[in-house]
């Protein structure tokens, strides 16, 4: 599917649609219908990491 985003290490697995909702970068949901059912914008993935501190951590090789 065009503009799918996927997982780039290890297994291929969609993390969602690349979208701008309301003029913001974001990783949308779509249902069959290619509705937005929700979504998340990039300034808030970004955010995530600057307020949590309890993020895992792990050294891979693949």
């Amino acid at each position: 599917m065009e503009g799918l985003t996927y997982a780039k290490h290890g297994q291929k697995k969609p993390l969602g649609q690349l979208a701008k909702i309301n003029g913001k970068r974001a990783v949308a949901f779509l249902d069959q219908d290619r509705q937005v059912k929700s979504y998340t914008t990039v300034d808030e993935i970004n955010d995530m990491f600057c307020t949590k501190v309890d993020i895992p951590e792990y050294d891979l090789d693949f």
